[in-house]
């Protein structure tokens, strides 16, 4: 599909809608983080309570298995939102590229390398793993102690 060239009136207009939807997805990644370290801590919690129980090992699995789950769920949640992120940017730089004399400013402050090591070590990409990491060893250190 060909692109029409927008004049600099309909860019600087388009440039505070595509913020505005970038800034939704920032929303929407704020509160699922909340609420996974919520959860993560509830779990966490109830673990700390459960532990030294000796009937309690099944629960203590089940926490594990919760924890990994609810892990996976947020890991996914946050690839959709940043793929929608990277959709926009996408979308806004063909846009943007159509109309030279365009000199606003960009829709995001800052565009990270796309294969920087400190990529892999944002919280939204790395926590799912160090929790289901997490979880799986206090999962085996559970089963070896019985």
């Amino acid at each position: 599909m060909e692109r029409t060239s927008p004049t600099t009136d309909q860019l600087d207009r388009w440039s505070e809608i595509y913020r505005a939807m970038i800034n939704n997805e920032n929303e929407l990644q704020n509160q699922r983080l909340t609420w996974y370290l919520t959860i993560q801590g509830f779990f966490l919690g109830a673990l700390a309570f459960a532990w030294d129980k000796a009937d309690a090992w099944l629960l203590i699995f089940l926490f594990c298995g919760l924890g990994i789950i609810v892990s996976l769920m947020f890991g996914e949640g946050m690839r959709v939102s940043k793929e929608a992120q990277q959709g926009l940017k996408k979308e806004w730089d063909a846009y943007r590229s159509l109309v030279p004399a365009y000199h606003g400013p960009d829709i995001v402050a800052y565009r990270s390398p796309a294969n920087s090591v400190a990529k892999h070590m944002r919280p939204w990409r790395s926590l799912p793993a160090v929790f289901m990491i997490a979880w799986g060893l206090i999962g085996l250190l559970n089963f070896l102690r019985f």
